[in-house]
């Protein structure tokens, strides 16, 4: 028996075992998103462009959480009449977000391979370390206001 020759390119999809194109978007069968080669790197990964667009529309989302939790602690710092730097690191990590999402922007418009891969990776800089502001703020929450 042999093997045609258009299955070299089909592997089993790591959710459902479906054997899909490497060409897909995603699993026909189940919807798995399907990660593509990345440009000289040889190997499967998420592709640059789905990279950024996440990691934009992700930093939009975290803006709004971070405003929202701002207006919050302002509204528990006049009810209890403490006072709190978890506002001030609301603020950074609002602008790291910002910036990421702006740097990501950038990136995705960039025709230039080099450009693109710098911003992106300002982007993604910014985007973890407003995660990491993020993560003591709660900290900085559990401490000072309870």
């Amino acid at each position: 028996m042999t093997v045609p020759a258009t299955a070299s390119t089909l592997s089993p999809c790591p959710d459902c075992g479906h054997h899909c194109s490497n060409e897909a978007r995603s699993c026909p069968n189940c919807g798995k998103p399907w990660p593509h080669p990345r440009s000289g790197g040889g190997g499967r990964g998420i592709d640059e462009d789905t990279l950024y667009s996440q990691v934009l529309n992700h930093s939009s989302l975290k803006v709004g959480s971070c405003l929202t939790l701002l207006g919050l602690i302002k509204a528990v710092e006049g009810v209890k009449n403490v006072v709190s730097i978890a506002d001030e690191l609301l603020a950074i990590a609002a602008m790291a977000f910002i910036v990421s999402g702006g740097a990501t922007y950038m990136a995705l418009k960039n025709p230039d391979p080099v450009s693109k891969r710098r911003m992106g990776r300002v982007g993604d800089l910014m985007f973890t370390a407003g995660l990491v502001i993020l993560f003591g703020i709660c900290f900085v929450i559990v401490f000072e206001l309870s």
